[in-house]
């Protein structure tokens, strides 16, 4: 039976060579810091909410029926924005959640 070496023991002892990387091709920049919004996004903040996923599904259909309705598409956020002001004007205040 061979005693047994310790791992950082084997690897101390071995020779490491380098290793050549193929040139590939480089990997795609990433669009934008984490720091610099979206265009569209600038000066915006976001707003989340938890609920149970049949809400989620509920809002996406009514997206869907908003969109062919209209002939264009209806995002979440539109419809969200709509939501908003009704609340808002149910409390009087000024509707100013725009899509």
């Amino acid at each position: 039976m061979t005693k047994k070496t310790s791992l950082t023991a084997a690897l101390s002892e071995t020779p490491v060579e380098p290793i050549e990387l193929e040139d590939k091709p480089a990997a795609k920049p990433a669009a934008r810091a984490r720091s610099e919004p979206r265009p569209d996004r600038a000066g915006k903040t976001n707003i989340t909410g938890y609920f149970d996923k049949p809400v989620k599904w509920e809002l996406q259909d009514l997206a869907t029926e908003r969109s062919r309705a209209l002939g264009r598409k209806v995002t979440a956020q539109e419809l969200l924005a709509e939501a908003l002001n009704d609340l808002f004007k149910k409390y009087g205040k000024p509707e100013i959640a725009r899509g």
